[in-house]
Parts: structure tokens; sequence; C-alpha cells
């Protein structure tokens, strides 16, 4: 009788270790994923500014962008009012790119908000990603 409840101790003590060995296993797995993932996400500095020429009425979309993250980001579309620019930019950690496009078929109003979108991809996981800034136009 004594050597059974012995039996059920130790075999409750070996049963309450391998669970608190499994709970901080999956607790360690789930950490170092966030980790991980927290260091593969975009960090853009976006200044964006839409200036419109009021003798020709033509638009533009001056912009710089600056990979402040630590992994290497393509911006491969920017949407303008709903209108989509095909770009093929690669941003390596670090990176600042500047730029200056005419915006073609878009009706932009002075001093109405804008929101540009600047779409792409995280290059190591080819993961999407968007990050967003919302411009007034000025003429």
């Amino acid at each position: 009788m004594v050597a059974e409840k012995t039996l059920y101790k130790m075999l409750t003590v070996i049963i309450i270790i391998a669970l608190t060995l499994i709970l901080g296993y999956l607790i360690y797995i789930n950490v170092g994923n966030m980790i991980i993932n927290n260091n593969q996400q975009p960090e853009l500095s976006i200044e964006a500014q839409i200036i419109i020429n009021p003798s020709t009425g033509q638009t533009y979309l001056e912009y710089s962008l600056e990979n402040n993250g630590h992994v290497e980001v393509e911006i491969t579309n920017i949407l303008v009012a709903n209108s989509s620019f095909v770009q093929n930019i690669i941003l390596n950690p670090g990176d600042v790119y500047q730029n200056v496009i005419m915006l073609q078929n878009v009706s932009i109003q002075p001093g109405v908000p804008v929101i540009v979108s600047f779409q792409g991809i995280i290059v190591p996981t080819d993961k999407q990603f968007s990050s967003q800034v919302t411009v007034i136009p000025e003429t």
C-alpha cells in the first residue's frame, strides 16, 4: 500500500515536470517567432507632396522613402486617387530613395486630401505590405 502511494506520487511529479517542460518549450518557440517576425517588418519613413501646375494642369507626386527597418523591401506599386503607378524600387536597410512622377489621368483638386499608398513586398519573406500617407495637393 505504501509502495503504491509512493509510486503514484512519483508519477504525479514526473507528469507535472513533463507538462512544465512542454509548456516552457511552446512559450520559447512562440516568443522566438514573435521576435523574428518583428525584425522582418518594414519600417518606411515616407514624405510625399502633390504639386499641381496651375498653368498646365499637370499633376506631380514628389516623394522620398527611407528604409529604417532591418529588411530589404521592394516597392512595386504606388496608388494615388485610385490610379496605380507601377514601380520597381528596391530599398535595403538604411537606403533613401527620392523621385518625382507625373500623375496622368488622375483627378486631384488643390486643398483636397489624397491618400497615397506605397505597396510592395518584404524581400526575405515575400510578404506583401502597404504604407499610406495623406497628402494635401498644392499649386
